[in-house]
């Protein structure tokens, strides 16, 4: 009985750190929590559709008083976030297509190539 009893133990602290490891790994690595957060917050809050909950990051917010983002970024893609249109409410840019534009800045859509 006594065998079994650290082997329970064992277990419910393996598992712990297990779960305290995925925890951890959700919250320093992946943008899951704030775009969930964002999402359930603010209204205009768009996850793009090439994009993820869990790998996009909004780099750079509305300067006035809503919470959402104007320029986001994964590992595939820039966005620009127009809020115009129904179904559109985005610019996308691929990141190849951006190392190739002269001048490119992630953070004005004006020097993204091929976008306008």
């Amino acid at each position: 009985m006594k065998k079994q009893t650290k082997y329970i133990v064992g277990l419910l602290v393996l598992s712990f750190v297990v779960f305290c490891g995925v925890c951890s790994y959700i919250f320093w690595f992946t943008f899951l929590i704030p775009n969930t957060f964002q999402s359930l917050t603010e209204e205009v809050y768009v996850i793009p559709k090439e994009s993820s909950m869990w790998t996009f990051d909004a780099t750079k917010y509305n300067p006035g008083s809503g919470d959402w983002w104007v320029y986001g970024e994964d590992s595939m893609y820039y966005y620009h976030y127009t809020g115009e249109g129904i179904d559109t409410t985005y610019e996308v840019i691929s990141r190849e297509d951006a190392s190739q534009c002269s001048g490119f800045d992630k953070h004005d859509h004006s020097t993204w190539c091929g976008v306008h």
